[in-house]
């Protein structure tokens, strides 16, 4: 059986995926850990997701990409960011920059975001 484009996409993405994973341990905006009271198992809301910040039409080219994702728990996946207006994609870049320093690449982010973002706005949700 031949693979779609997005199941080949995510099939190459799953290793960077699994290692980003297990490299965070915790939701990077609520720090809930992986493993806990409140694990029910994979898919459920207390289980951790990759998030891809640029979402939309450049969901499948941020799959898999450090510089696009963060490791959240399902909750904050389904709930949190859902909210454009409370979480743009800059608030969400701050928190990689935060949390995952060595994964931050805004020029790399920019060549798959259509909205481009400039590093100004990303440094306005630092001090928040």
């Amino acid at each position: 059986m031949k693979l779609t484009r997005a199941q080949k996409i995510e099939k190459e993405a799953k290793p960077t995926i699994d290692a980003l994973k297990a490299k965070h341990k915790e939701c990077m905006i609520c720090g809930w850990p992986r493993i806990g009271p409140r694990y029910k198992g994979p898919g459920h809301l207390s289980s951790i997701v990759a998030h891809e910040i640029a979402n939309g039409a450049c969901r499948l080219a941020a799959r898999g990409k450090p510089f696009a994702t963060l490791i959240l728990c399902g909750d904050c996946n389904s709930n949190a960011v859902t909210d454009k207006a409370t979480w743009p994609a800059e608030r969400q870049l701050a928190v990689l920059l935060r949390k995952a320093p060595e994964d931050y690449d805004l020029t790399a982010y920019n060549q798959i975001a259509i909205r481009k973002i400039h590093q100004e706005d990303v440094d306005t949700w630092l001090t928040n």
